[in-house]
Order: C-alpha cells, then sequence, then structure tokens
C-alpha cells in the first residue's frame, strides 16, 4: 500500500516545523498490550519514503504479515525526529486510494486528495483539514485515542484558516477551499458518529454556496467535476436520512449529468430527485396549524410513486457482476459476533464499494416510500368518514409499502457481515483475525481483508441508523437486531462508551459559515 516514491512526498520548504501538538505515547494509551503500545518500538526497521521526510522507521518481521502490515508499525511509532504527520497522512490515504476496486467505483473527492494535500502549503486551510480527517481515522483503526485530541486541534485551526481564505475571494482557489470544506463536512460526520450525534451539516451548507458562487469557467476542469458530483452525492445522502430536515439545494440542480453509462452516476442522477420530493413534502407538512389539503398530498403521492418506479429500475440495469449473491460459507465466529446475521441472511459483494451503491439504492428507495407511506396514512385519516373512499385498496397500497420498506430494509442488514464480518474491535492492523463469509465465485480477497477493518463499519452505520427510525413499519426484533449493530461499529471503533444514544441533535458547535 505505501508505494515508496508515491507517498506523497512534500518540498521541504513548505514545511516549517515538523512537531505536531500531541505525540502517540503522551496520551492515555489505550493499546490492548505493551507489544502494542505507543512506546514499543521495533529495532529492526525498514524505510519508506514519505512527503516531508526522508525516511521513516517502519518494523520488519521475520512472520506472514498483510501488505498493510509490513508497511505500516503495530503501534504509531514516536520519534523526535519522525513528525507523526508523515505516517498518519499516507496511512490515511493508502486505506483506499491502492486498493483494488471495480472500475466503475470511484472514491469521490478523495481521489483528489493526494495531489493537492502534497501541493498545498504546510499549515494551510486544506492542510490542516486533511490532518483532522485523517487523525481522527487513525484513531478510530488503531484505537489510540491520543490521535482523537489533535484532530480536533487541527479542526479548530483549520476553521479561521479556511474563513482567511473566504475573505481573500474564490477567485483563484475556488477548488481547494471547496475541497477544504468538503473535508470540515466529513470530519463533521466522523465526530457526530463518535458521539451518535446527528451531523450539523454545516459545512455541507457552505460547499452548496460555494457552488452557487462559481463561475461558469470555473467548473470546466475534471477535478470541478469531481468536487462538484461529491457535493450533490453528499446533499443525496443527507436528504435520505429520514429524520434530518433538508438543506437548501445549488441554484442548478441537479449538479451534474453522468458522463458516461457509469452505474453510480446513475443512481445519483436519479436518486437526485429524492432531494425536490423531500423539499416539497416538508414545505407542505411545515404548517402544523393547518393541515395538508387531500388534493396536495394526492399530488406528493403521484410524484413519489413516479420517483419510487424510475428508481426501482435502477436495480435491473446494474452491472450483472454487482448482482449480491447469498454467501455459501458463513464462519461460526461471524454469525456469533454480537448476533452478527438478521434472521440468517447474509450476502456478498464485488467489493466494499459496490456493496455502498447498493445501500444508497435502498436507502433512497425506503426515504420515497416512507414518503408514500406517510401520505398513504394521512389520506386514510383524512377520509375516514367520506362513503366514496376505497378504505380497502388505500389498506391494501399502505400494506405493500411496508412489505417493500421491511423487504429493502433486510437487504441492508444482510450487507452488515459483509462489511464487518467478525469484528468487534479495533484490531490495530491486525487484518487477519477478522472473518468474512463467502459465496460461490466469491472468495475473501486480500483487498477486503485489508480495507474492512478501516472502512467497513463506516460504510454501513449511516445506512443502519436511517433505517432505526421509527415509522418504516419495521418490527422490534429488526430494529432491536439494527441497533445493536450500530453499537457493534461504535466499538469496533473504539467508541463504545457512546452506545444506546439516539442519533438527534449536533455535537459540533464550530464550523465555517460560506455564503
Amino acid at each position: 500500500m505505501l508505494r515508496g516514491e508515491k507517498a506523497f512526498p512534500r518540498r521541504r520548504n513548505q514545511r516549517g516545523s515538523s512537531r505536531l501538538p500531541h505525540a502517540v505515547g503522551s496520551g492515555d494509551g489505550d493499546a490492548s498490550s505493551s507489544q502494542n503500545s505507543p512506546g514499543s518500538l521495533v529495532s529492526t526497521t525498514e524505510t519508506v519514503k514519505t512527503r516531508g521526510s526522508d525516511q521513516i522507521a517502519q518494523p520488519t518481521s521475520t512472520k506472514a504479515q498483510s501488505p498493510l502490515q509490513r508497511l505500516l508499525p503495530q503501534s504509531i511509532p514516536y520519534s523526535p525526529y519522525l513528525p507523526l504527520e508523515d505516517t498518519v497522512i499516507p496511512l490515511f490515504i493508502n486505506s483506499f486510494l491502492y486498493v483494488p476496486k471495480d472500475p466503475q467505483t470511484t472514491n469521490g473527492f478523495m481521489d483528489l486528495l493526494p495531489q493537492s494535500y502534497s501541493n498545498t502549503k504546510f499549515g494551510s486551510h486544506l492542510h490542516l483539514a486533511t490532518l483532522a480527517v485523517s487523525f481522527f481515522s487513525v484513531a478510530a483503526w488503531t484505537g489510540q485515542r491520543s490521535l482523537l485530541r489533535s484532530s480536533e486541534l487541527f479542526f479548530l485551526k483549520a476553521l479561521p484558516k479556511t474563513r482567511e481564505a473566504l475573505q481573500y475571494g474564490i477567485r483563484d482557489n475556488l477548488e481547494e477551499i471547496l475541497m477544504t470544506v468538503l473535508l470540515l463536512s466529513t470530519y463533521e460526520e466522523f465526530y457526530a458518529m463518535k458521539d451518535s450525534n446527528r451531523p450539523a451539516r454545516t459545512h455541507l451548507r457552505g460547499a452548496v454556496a460555494l457552488v452557487n458562487s462559481r463561475r461558469p469557467e470555473q467548473s470546466n476542469s475534471p477535478s470541478s467535476e469531481i468536487l462538484t458530483r461529491a457535493v450533490q452525492i453528499q446533499i443525496i445522502r443527507h436528504s435520505t436520512g429520514l429524520s434530518y430536515p433538508s438543506i437548501p439545494t445549488p441554484n442548478l440542480w441537479p449538479i451534474f449529468a453522468p458522463m458516461a453509462p457509469n452505474a453510480p452516476s446513475q443512481l445519483a442522477v436519479a436518486a437526485s430527485q429524492l432531494v425536490n420530493l423531500r423539499l416539497e413534502w416538508e414545505g407542505l407538512t411545515s404548517d402544523n396549524a393547518q393541515p395538508p389539503s387531500q388534493s396536495s398530498i394526492s399530488d406528493i403521492l403521484s410524484k413519489a410513486n413516479s420517483f419510487d418506479a424510475n428508481l426501482s429500475t435502477w436495480a435491473g440495469n446494474a452491472p450483472a457482476h454487482w448482482a449480491p449473491i447469498p454467501a455459501s460459507s458463513i464462519p461460526e465466529s461471524v454469525r456469533t459476533a454480537c448476533a452478527g446475521l438478521y434472521q440468517n441472511r447474509c450476502d456478498c459483494y464485488p467489493d466494499l464499494w459496490v456493496a455502498s451503491v447498493w445501500n444508497l439504492y435502498r436507502d433512497t428507495r425506503i426515504a420515497a416510500l416512507n414518503i408514500i407511506l406517510t401520505c398513504l396514512r394521512l389520506l386514510s385519516t383524512q377520509n375516514s368518514t367520506n362513503p366514496n373512499f376505497i378504505a380497502n385498496d388505500n389498506d391494501n397500497a399502505i400494506q405493500s409499502t411496508l412489505t417493500t420498506i421491511h423487504s429493502l430494509a433486510t437487504d441492508i442488514c444482510g450487507t452488515v457481515p459483509f462489511f464487518i464480518g467478525s469484528q468487534t474491535s479495533p484490531v490495530l492492523f491486525n487484518t487477519n483475525i477478522v472473518q468474512y463469509p463467502e459465496a460461490e465465485g466469491r472468495t475473501v480477497t486480500s483487498a477486503h481483508k485489508q480495507t474492512a477493518p478501516l472502512l467497513g463499519g463506516w460504510y454501513v452505520i449511516t445506512y443502519l441508523a436511517h433505517i432505526s427510525v421509527p415509522g418504516l413499519g419495521l418490527d422490534e426484533e429488526m430494529l432491536r437486531w439494527i441497533r445493536g449493530q450500530m453499537g457493534r461499529v461504535l466499538r469496533i471503533y473504539g467508541f463504545g462508551a457512546q452506545q444506546g444514544r439516539d442519533i438527534s441533535g449536533s455535537s459540533m458547535g464550530n464550523s465555517v459559515k460560506v455564503g
């Protein structure tokens, strides 16, 4: 993964001081043993070139190791000559950058991060925002809590730097500022997940304001298109959160059309109409004193049904090799890990990214079906004394909608073993101890073993949170299992003390306001 010359070199004259606020080893020492503690170093080392530092000490071992283990220490090394940044940043970026994946999937704006980070100045808003996200991620992956404080400090330092950049205008640095704001939005989501809160989305609103304020010539570059698509995807994902209020969309919506017959892009364009539907529905129901009229409800119901019918065609047009395959081999550790299977359901996918695209499809449909369900229930209530109202047809429509929601929610539950396998805690990069289900023709790849312990929980917890809300008609057994898996993901990232809290409110008090 860490590939020598590709490990983001930076010119020395850009760096300045390389000491960070908190070196690992000065914190609470959450590692499970002295062997994995921050202070323990391996005497035999190899060197890997990275940006800003000619060498990083890396441990070697004669034992069989995964590619990630061969390149990374069991704990983050501590040395007065080693900038901690030069270990954390490559670790974060290489966790997703060089991992084999389906050619139709991407990492979104994160694909731009290595080059942008290498080109930015030391101490810039982009530099600090990258450090905030990277340190948080590595803290979650390793269980080393001392890195969390560093990530928070970098976030707080990035805010005034971003405000300062905005004051100078966005004529020449719009893309860099937009990437920074997207990173700050990512940090908001990470921080909210840690505390089991709802993300504030303040910086997502800022990203929308930046997209609205750009000139036509600022939206033509390939990197600008990638950043714009990232904003659109984040808005769509936000709209699928049933308990979240919608945010204003950019002036031009949807922002982009698919450049090629690409399954994720086609889904994004189709799903973008959910945002308009949510905004219209919230506008209709925002007046508590005046209930919506039957004609207005019927109009929204018609639009929601049309949207769901159009969106459902995506599944039939998805690449054939993307289709989920029921697992044929499920390790006992997966079955017993915190009740890791819901009703013995377990599907396998080509990779994490494909599974996540499928869950976005299911999540988007559930959000639309929830609007349909609410409309049907309102019509049933308002027509309780209307002799011309065909109650049986309406009741049948309600039951059909509930059945579809339950089926889609079960599909999401069926991805959990694929994403997190038998994992119940941070693995400190000993990824071989985690076991995963397999299907006929879909064995567990080394890339999956390497990446799923780091990213799997993050990829699935949001979808679990969205279907755990009341009103979808899911039975208590399923809701109890979903809440248990959400708590399990928090424990995987070392945040288990927070489990059991509702995802509501906001934990982020600081932000950069744009526009």
